[in-house]
């Protein structure tokens, strides 16, 4: 009833004073409505943090929830033995979960979550629910507002009026949760990190509302904000009543003095979380330094490189473009881009990125040099503004920090994996359970070697399924990760536990290296994986591509075979292809008849020999449409130059009885006579005509009208010669009908015929070769796997394949989630693909390999600033590592199994296999690695090396030392070492078989670029500098059954990889000393070691880098280098490893 007298008081008031009063009746209205003292609150279902995704389950007898449970209302879910319990209030039911229920059981250990009851029908309810960090209950807590709150509001539209009673109740409205069921309230307090420790702030359904306090403890409105929609924001739910009141009331608050508990609740805990945000943050404000020190340089003219594009060339102050350019070099490495805009950047106003920054159109942006004319910025973009400014571009840093800091709070907020923030965080669980999914099935066991997985690899597939969270698979050298990565997608897909086919399963890693590798073996439901984004350079292996490439080679073979076994299909084939280039080229009229008469012949083979048959009312009325004269075609063109006057001779026929008497047999005898040449020109009928008419001395009523008809088709016919090519080919109509209908009956009767599995197979081919397009969205629509690294995962490219919206972005989910190369990835960027997943995340990879890379100065500058916060291995220890040393802990205390090892390895030869266990696993405590493969099965002969599996070229310190590039390089090149090696590769591609792979590893970049150099030049290159960088040449760039044959790099590159011989350049050759401490020696005395040790060795001495580098072979590692720098007690402390593989060559040269 209010809100109808509300409508009305609008309107006549409206009519009755105008539009410029109506804002102040509004109010009025609302008055009416609301009541002057509160608002309408929000309710619990519309709470900003309540879960998008509904969880379903079975009521246990069916029946419907009674009208006493109220939907939108605060419930309880428990579980007793194994059944689950709901209740509100004094209304109790049992529930039964199903496939809907997704991870309903493993959210429901969590106490912190809220449920909703979202709906309820016949035997079945829906819940929602929301995950605060935590839980703070107050009595009562009161917010002052004043006349400023009232300001604000008022000039940002919230409300109309300067009445602090109406604000109040806007305020309350917005901010204020009750949850109908118990009357309670609450609020929702956004959780910042420790760097904004002290800041307060309400969350409502569209706002944000900064709270102070005052010298006497007592909370003030500060600022009104719209609240960010995209970000996950952690929160705190805070319980109890509470009041927003006038300030000038006199009203005394009740609650002051509390403030600090609200500010402990609106923090994060700190610890692992918050050290890795304060390390994100520093690395952004290093950047943003960078962008303040190179400056913006302002151009004031703009010109094309060239008309065919290459970029723009910005023009301006000469000196100050010289001052940039210095600036630039000093600050950038070189592959750094270039921005253009209107106005210079403001760096400082970036600083905090907590929240993300609204953009517009995107930036102009390129690589930049030097010209003859000015700054030349290399871009294919549009035209940069002018005047302008150019700077760095921080874009791409931008990016990735904003998604690092939303991965970050959607884990601290609770979103994702149950328990996800309390394992990162390394505190106590709620309790827990392992499903009990049964790891083999027939199809699993068909992705592995043979069908035959190892023990660990089916108890890897068991705690992947089974984990409640979290699952970690350590995957030594050659152990079959990748394998067990494509069981697990084929048993996920099996189960299909969030009812959707597509896009289920995410494969991630930090490298696209590493992506491509993990997605390889993908053939979930027949179908590859779908990879999200691409490098820079637009290289790299697209899965889906090669899929199709596979795909249709398949099937032509099989095709081929078919058709082989059916010869007489040929003339149904040709029947297809005749009907369909009549209708799209048609034919052209002196060759119609035959191309017609073919067709016929070919239905008549395939009626004949496959049975397939058109019927015979289509052949009737196919005849009576040629009888007519269409398609008799075989007609002569008459030439361009001929056709006036052959059209004077058609019209100057007679049709009349007094001029026929006159001359008319001449008038047809000349018209035949200028047709003569033109065989076919006329039809039969129209010859028979004039023929009568060249010998009749009278004409008959009969004769006039045929000639008159003669005389309107051939005037006809001549105004259509004069038409297109395309115009004059096209068929009739009604014969273009009775094509299409032959198609179609063509198609019908071929289905049952012997000839049906061909036309399927063919129809499939088809689509290979001219429906690409279509072929891959089919793909992208079905297939349950996609694959992107970290950044990627949370790109837009993701957002639209996944939810069809570019805007979805925080909405991404994935029932799975599978990092491959986990213990490579920092851990900023790996808590991004981690905070994707919904039921479980499988981290996969090696702690004994290559670590992450990060800034010591930020590690520096942390440690100085936090102290003792920050343990020694915070940052040097790899979030898997930390896991893993967790998950064993965690293990005795909830008995759930959530780390396995692989240990049967198949890559090496079994002694090198025996070397790299014992020295880089056995030795870490992990457990011996067993070779699966026997040595029978290495049959490769290395020239020159017999049957040795591990080998020793020594280049002598006489030869020349380890040097520097150029002064003031922090690389090392040993030259002497890329002129042997460099020898080596040549002989080896010379002598091993062509299906044999070379890789060429160093711990250097300067001797990769070295070697590579070595081996591009002189008579037979095998190595060219392309857009510089260096690569195979084409003959030994790949193997006849793809994958590569050479490969040169550092050991970062070869990481996932294998090669049949590898050659490892040591380079490191100096006569640095020494001194070995003693056992009892004290601490400086081994730290002095340690400076010693790593200036003899650098590199050399990283356990987990060499673990990589010696385990990239099958057949035989052959080490290059000094061999004196590692005999003798030095080496064995300083580089036990190499130094122990330079006995084991002892050992295998003593082989023979």
């Amino acid at each position: 009833m209010l809100d109808w007298l509300s409508r009305c008081a609008r309107v006549m008031i409206f009519r009755a004073v105008g539009r410029h009063t109506l804002s102040m009746w509004a109010t009025v209205a609302q008055r009416m409505t609301h009541g002057a003292s509160s608002g309408d609150p929000m309710k619990l279902n519309e709470s900003p943090f309540l879960s998008s995704e509904v969880l379903t389950a079975k009521v246990n007898d069916g029946s419907t929830l009674s009208t006493s449970w109220v939907r939108g209302g605060g419930v309880l879910l428990s579980s007793e033995a194994d059944a689950w319990i709901l209740t509100q209030g004094q209304n109790l039911t049992y529930l039964e979960l199903t496939s809907g229920s997704k991870d309903l059981d493993q959210r429901a250990t969590n106490p912190e979550i809220r449920w909703v009851l979202q709906d309820a029908r016949p035997g079945r309810v829906s819940l929602r629910y929301f995950t605060p960090q935590k839980t703070l209950a107050l009595p009562q807590l009161d917010i002052l507002i004043d006349t400023r709150a009232v300001d604000q509001m008022r000039q940002s539209g919230r409300i109309d009026t300067d009445d602090i009673t109406i604000a109040a109740a806007w305020l309350r409205e917005e901010f204020v949760c009750d949850d109908p069921t118990d009357n309670s309230s609450m609020v929702f307090l956004a959780i910042y990190g420790a760097d904004r420790k002290g800041q307060v702030q309400l969350v409502g359904r569209r706002m944000a509302l900064d709270l102070r306090e005052d010298d006497q403890g007592a909370l003030w409105f500060e600022r009104l904000a719209r609240r960010p929609r995209a970000v996950e924001q952690p929160f705190t739910l805070m319980l109890g009543d509470i009041r927003i009141l006038d300030a000038a009331a006199n009203v005394k608050p009740v609650g002051v003095g509390q403030t600090d508990k609200l500010r402990a609740a609106a923090t994060t805990p700190g610890g692992y979380l918050d050290l890795w945000r304060l390390y994100g943050q520093r690395e952004w404000e290093r950047t943003l330094r960078k962008g303040a020190q190179v400056q913006a340089l302002q151009y004031t003219r703009v010109t094309p490189v060239s008309a065919e594009g290459g970029g723009w060339i910005l023009q301006g102050d000469p000196i100050a473009l010289q001052e940039f350019m210095k600036r630039w070099l000093e600050e950038t490495d070189g592959s750094e881009l270039a921005e253009v805009g209107a106005t210079p950047p403001d760096w400082s106003a970036e600083r905090d990125l907590e929240a993300p920054v609204a953009r517009g159109r995107a930036a102009i942006k390129g690589g930049i040099y030097q010209g003859t004319d000015g700054l030349v910025l290399k871009t294919d973009d549009r035209e940069p503004p002018c005047p302008g400014y150019v700077y760095l571009s921080l874009a791409g840093h931008r990016t990735q920090h904003l998604r690092r800091i939303r991965a970050r709070q959607s884990i601290e907020g609770g979103y994702g994996v149950p328990g996800l923030s309390a394992l990162l965080l390394d505190i106590p669980l709620p309790r827990v359970r392992a499903s009990r999914l049964p790891p083999l099935t027939r199809h699993v066991r068909e992705t592995f070697y043979r069908g035959s997985p190892t023990d660990r690899q089916i108890e890897a597939l068991d705690v992947a399924l089974n984990t409640p969270d979290v699952a970690l698979i350590i995957g030594p050298p050659g152990t079959g990760k990748t394998q067990v990565i494509a069981a697990l997608e084929q048993r996920l897909s099996e189960l299909n536990e969030g009812q959707v086919i597509a896009q289920e399963v995410l494969i991630s890693s930090f490298q696209h290296d590493a992506v491509e590798n993990a997605l390889g073996r993908t053939r979930v439901y027949g179908l590859p994986a779908i990879k999200i984004g691409g490098r820079r350079d637009q290289s790299g292996e697209d899965p889906l591509g090669a899929w199709m490439h596979e795909h249709e080679t398949r099937v032509s073979g099989v095709l081929s075979e078919l058709k082989a076994a059916h010869p007489k299909y040929q003339a149904f084939s040709d029947s297809q292809t005749l009907t369909r280039n009549l209708l799209m080229l048609g034919s052209p009229p002196e060759r119609r008849k035959q191309d017609l008469d073919t067709l016929i012949e070919r239905l008549d083979e395939v009626e004949r020999h496959g049975h397939v048959r058109v019927g015979f009312q289509w052949r009737q009325r196919w005849s009576s449409v040629r009888n007519a004269g269409y398609g008799s075609g075989g007609a002569s063109i008459v030439p361009p130059e001929r056709r006036l006057g052959l059209r004077r001779t058609v019209r100057s026929l007679r049709t009349e009885a007094v001029s026929f008497l006159d001359d008319g047999p001449e008038r047809a005898s000349s018209l035949l006579n200028r047709v003569s040449g033109y065989q076919g020109w006329l039809q039969p009928e129209d010859q028979e005509t004039l023929e009568r008419a060249e010998l009749a001395n009278e004409p008959d009523e009969t004769l006039l009208l045929a000639l008159e008809q003669l005389q309107m088709r051939l005037l006809d016919r001549l105004s259509e010669e004069r038409r297109s090519l395309a115009q004059r080919n096209r068929l009739p109509d009604d014969m273009r009908d009775l094509l299409r209908e032959l198609q179609t009956l063509l198609a019908e009767a071929v289905v049952n015929s012997e000839w049906g599995s061909i036309v399927a197979v063919e129809r499939y081919q088809e689509a290979f070769e001219v429906q690409e397009r279509r072929v891959r969205q089919a793909v992208e629509t079905y297939s349950s796997v996609v694959g992107a690294t970290c950044q990627q995962a949370v790109s837009r490219q993701m957002a639209l394949l996944k939810d069809g919206s570019e805007d979805a972005i925080a909405g991404l989910r994935f029932g799975s989630v599978v990092v491959d190369e986990a213990a490579r990835a920092n851990p900023l960027d790996l808590f991004i693909p981690m905070a994707l997943a919904r039921r479980r995340i499988v981290l996969v990879g090696d702690p004994r390999q290559l670590p992450h890379l990060l800034d010591p100065e930020i590690e520096d500058e942390i440690r100085s600033e936090r102290g003792e916060q920050v343990a020694s291995s915070t940052y040097q220890q790899s979030l898997f590592e930390r896991l893993w040393r967790q998950f064993e802990r965690r293990k005795a205390i909830d008995g759930i199994n959530r780390v396995v090892m692989l240990d049967q390895q198949f890559r090496m030869h079994p002694r090198l296999g025996d070397f790299v266990s014992k020295h880089f696993y056995e030795k870490a405590g992990l457990g011996r690695v067993h070779s699966g493969r026997a040595e029978a099965d290495f049959t490769l002969s290395i020239p020159g090396f017999g049957n040795a599996v591990a080998a020793w070229v020594d280049v002598p310190a006489k030869d020349g030392p380890e040097g520097r590039p150029h002064p003031g390089s922090r690389t090392r090149v040993r030259d002497a070492e890329a002129k042997r090696i460099t020898l080596l590769v040549k002989i080896l591609i010379d002598q091993l078989p062509a299906d044999a792979s070379i890789g060429v590893i160093t711990f250097y970049s300067g001797q990769r670029d070295a070697i590579c150099k070595a081996l591009g030049s002189g008579q037979q290159p095998v190595m060219e500098l392309v857009d510089g960088a260096w690569r195979a040449r084409e003959p030994f760039a790949q193997l006849p059954g793809g994958g590569e044959r050479l490969r040169v790099g550092t050991v970062d590159a070869f990481q996932g990889k294998e090669f049949d011989v590898v050659l490892l350049s040591a380079v490191r050759s100096n006569e640095r000393q020494v001194e070995i401490p003693a056992s009892e020696a004290e601490g400086s005395e081994r730290d002095r070691f340690e400076v010693q040790a790593s200036g003899r060795y650098g590199h050399l001495r990283t356990s987990n880098r060499l673990n990589v580098a010696m385990s990239r072979q099958k057949r035989i590692l052959i080490a290059v280098g000094d061999r004196a720098m590692f005999e003798g007690h030095i080496a064995e402390a300083c580089v036990p490893e190499m130094h122990a593989f330079l006995a084991f060559c002892g050992e295998e040269a003593r082989r023979g």
